[in-house]
């Protein structure tokens, strides 16, 4: 049954695809533009590093500092390290480096799960830079709202470790060297980053697709559920500033279905998404108090909400994506090097 229904909604789908190719190619665009200006720039080189770090054994002198911070979290180790990159990183950055770490045998599969719950945030630049700029022209409003989901992530983290002990995580595994570290990272990272972009890219003409006959702002909140980044073409003028930062928030800390696919993609079967999805729902409530708690302290009474989508694409010209392009050409060429080196070794 479960099955028959997701296979009727796939050719409903693919008959609304080649009804309006129009809107399939816009949204295609608008995915591709996101990627090559927000998602490449901000997250390939942190995950690419984040890798690097842990697969040469290099963690154990960044944590060594951080000791009273996993103190007050119950965290430590790679796990203590996992929460600090995801949360500063950006989204799917937890599920990847928790699956990674089940692989290497460091963490169990329980363990990674949970983890999930507080070892998913968006990046502060994303927040900070698309939602608060772009949005509100005001960085403050990006601030809160990266604010209130690192709050409630922090709760999350302090209460789960210590009902179901989460482990530090220790190495158990051999840590390369660094040269070897260093391509086995940089190569991963690109894999991860290709699924991602295409992820992103489906997504958008999915939604564009779907949702363009339907008025705004249940478009962009439709939008915004689907893909993350589609909160970014919220019209906010009709609401007050408190509201918006806490609706933006609510869908932040969500995450959209498009990360949450991106995640178990990543994800590889070393964990399932069970606990993490009923997590949502409570996460999402508490970062609805928090959000609007810090907008009373953090917001002066004079911001307006008058900030528009077009606001965003004029600040995204500054990118250039001629630089991405290249970062993914290299990426390919990087893996398809290594796959045909191992095939020489192969037929030896």
């Amino acid at each position: 049954m479960k099955k028959n229904l997701m296979m009727l909604l796939l050719i409903m789908l693919f008959i609304l695809m080649l009804a309006f190719p129009q809107a399939v190619a816009e949204g295609a665009g608008i995915g591709l533009g996101r990627c090559l200006e927000q998602l490449v720039p901000s997250l390939f080189a942190i995950m690419a590093i984040s890798n690097i770090v842990i697969k040469s054994g290099g963690i154990k002198f960044i944590l060594k500092p951080l000791y009273p911070l996993g103190k007050i979290l119950g965290l430590k180790g790679h796990m203590l390290f996992c929460f600090i990159v995801s949360n500063l990183a950006g989204y799917p950055m937890g599920g990847a480096l928790l699956s990674e770490m089940v692989k290497n045998k460091q963490i169990d599969k329980k363990q990674a799960e949970i983890a999930l719950c507080f070892c998913f945030c968006g990046g502060s630049a994303f927040f900070v830079g698309a939602i608060g700029l772009g949005v509100f022209e005001n960085a403050r409003a990006g601030l809160i709202i990266y604010l209130s989901c690192l709050a409630t992530n922090i709760i999350f983290a302090c209460i789960l470790s210590r009902i179901f002990k989460i482990s530090s995580g220790e190495d158990v595994s051999r840590s390369e060297s660094f040269s070897s570290a260093l391509i086995n990272g940089v190569e991963s990272a690109g894999r991860s980053m290709l699924t991602i972009c295409f992820t992103v890219i489906f997504f958008s003409a999915v939604s564009r697709v779907v949702l363009s006959h339907i008025k705004p702002p249940i478009y962009q909140i439709a939008s915004g559920i689907l893909e993350i980044s589609g909160v970014c073409e919220l019209d906010i003028s009709k609401l007050t500033t408190t509201r918006a930062i806490q609706i933006i928030s609510v869908l932040c800390s969500f995450g959209g279905v498009c990360v949450t696919l991106q995640i178990l993609s990543l994800a590889k079967g070393n964990i399932s998404l069970k606990y993490f999805l009923l997590s949502r729902p409570i996460n999402m409530v508490i970062n609805f108090f928090i959000s609007g708690g810090l907008c009373k302290l953090m917001l002066p009474e004079a911001l307006e909400c008058s900030a528009t989508p077009d606001v965003f694409v004029k600040n995204a010209q500054f990118f250039n994506p001629f630089s991405s392009v290249c970062l993914i050409f290299m990426i390919f060429s990087v893996i398809f090097s290594k796959k045909t080196l191992f095939l020489k070794k192969s037929m030896l």
